[in-house]
């Protein structure tokens, strides 16, 4: 019995050796530095590996009190432990090195629980010890602001959000390889203010840059996505996010869909501060799918209120896919934000499934959605993106695809006009003017010149 039970623990050695070295290895990465103090410029360089983007937020989430455990991360790690102790144990059989007893068995059933705890311990351990975070729910909480840091490794490729893939056998963020979230540090509203005066002083450029996500999206997701949007432009200002209580799942869309309005009064209040009191030159918005509901319905009174504003009050703003009822922004949203912003780009798509399924819902057309129920209102620039976007769902094209990532940077870094931008093809006449995003317009662009 005893050589039985040896022999399955030597091979479970030698079969785990890989894996236990690939999980000290990647915690072998480059540390995380506290720089909580240090957020005020818009990229800090650590080495070659990762570059650190400071992120400024708002967010009227509840803040969560414990971290909730990986569930699916724990199962599927020690489903692993258990196939390859069974593994281990097949092998020494076919070897005739053990016989297949019930003894033998129990002592591989232990040794494979006993390795899936290790394991799912030690990941979970290295996972915890990189984040130094306020936490924040998909409930609804009271307005507070912060500081978040994002660090964007050198490797990164423009349209990615890198995260770790168990197809890669990645079981944790490595800052040399994913776009990791490192520090939340949640401010009182007078250091948030003074903090974001000095970061927009301090910048190349002393313009701010607003994201503001749309559904099934949690806090953490929507501070990666800002600081991703802010070096693919690039974005030479300074990057902000407002996280709204999305439940951050495909089964929230009507609980999204109240929450969404619910925090247009938030949002407001915060939109008023940064024009107010920022110092940037201009705030640039961009606003994805429901977050554009969100967006919409917090500037609508502002319009009454712009005697009282800076003008414009906002600077470009980029209508991402937006997820409003059509008839509703061509009467009500477009004349209130072409009172209030510089320029306003509106991109739609009629490959958007997330869309088609929204009118499905709602009974009324989107937006967002091209096609027969293109939206052309006269002082926005509408921009058809039909056929660009392959993805599943076709609907997170403006951080996705490289071509749009850089026609967004012609809009939100240069301040061109439509009939500037090189990607874009005119459509119709005045007032029913368009423009058609051309991926034939790119290759003559970068084709060499005579």
């Amino acid at each position: 019995m005893a050589r039985s039970a040896g022999m399955v623990a030597s091979n479970l050695v030698i079969g785990l050796l890989p894996i236990v070295c690939l999980i000290g290895c990647s915690n072998q990465s480059s540390p995380v530095r506290d720089q909580s103090r240090g957020g005020d410029r818009h990229l800090q360089p650590q080495g070659d590996s990762y570059v650190t983007v400071p992120v400024f937020y708002a967010t009227d989430r509840l803040p969560a009190r414990q971290p909730r455990p990986n569930l699916r991360l724990n199962m599927l790690l020690g489903l692993v432990a258990v196939m390859l102790t069974g593994l281990a144990v097949m092998i020494a059989v076919v070897r005739k090195r053990i016989a297949l007893t019930s003894t033998a068995l129990a002592w591989t059933a232990l040794m494979g629980g006993v390795v899936a705890i290790v394991i799912i311990g030690l990941v979970g351990q290295v996972t915890r010890s990189a984040k130094h975070a306020v936490r924040y729910s998909d409930s609804r909480g009271v307005l507070v602001r912060g500081l978040s840091e994002v660090t964007v490794p050198a490797s990164h490729q423009p349209g990615r959000v890198e995260r770790p893939s168990m197809l890669r056998l990645e079981f944790r963020e490595r800052q040399d390889r994913h776009i990791v979230m490192t520090r939340v540090t949640e401010l009182s509203e007078i250091e948030f203010r003074s903090r974001l005066s000095h970061s927009i002083q301090k910048s190349d450029d002393r313009d701010l840059l607003l994201f503001i996500h749309g559904y099934n999206v949690d806090f953490e997701s929507a501070i990666r996505r800002t600081a991703q949007l802010s070096v693919d432009l690039p974005f030479t200002g300074t990057p902000v996010c407002y996280s709204w209580p999305s439940v951050g799942k495909l089964s929230g869309y009507t609980v999204d869909q109240n929450n969404a309005d619910w925090t247009a009064p938030h949002l407001r209040q915060f939109l008023l501060g940064l024009i107010a009191e920022s110092g940037a030159d201009a705030v640039h918005v961009v606003a994805h799918s429901m977050g554009n509901r969100a967006f919409l319905s917090a500037i609508e009174p502002l319009q009454w209120k712009t005697p009282y504003l800076k003008s414009p009050a906002l600077g470009r703003v980029v209508l991402a896919a937006p997820d409003v009822d059509a008839d509703r922004f061509r009467r009500d949203y477009a004349p209130a934000i072409g009172r209030l912003a510089q320029q306003v780009v509106l991109y739609a798509s009629s490959d958007d499934r997330a869309l088609v399924a929204s009118r499905a819902i709602h009974g009324y057309a989107r937006a967002g959605h091209s096609g027969a129920d293109l939206v052309v209102v006269p002082g926005l620039e509408t921009v058809d993106v039909s056929g660009i976007d392959l993805s599943l769902l076709g609907h997170s094209y403006y951080g996705d695809n490289p071509m749009i990532l850089q026609e967004l940077s012609e809009v939100l870094q240069m301040g061109l006009r439509a009939n500037e931008r090189k990607l874009l093809l005119p459509q119709g006449q005045a007032p029913n003017l368009f423009w058609r995003l051309s991926a034939h317009l790119l290759t003559q662009a970068d084709a060499p010149h005579p």
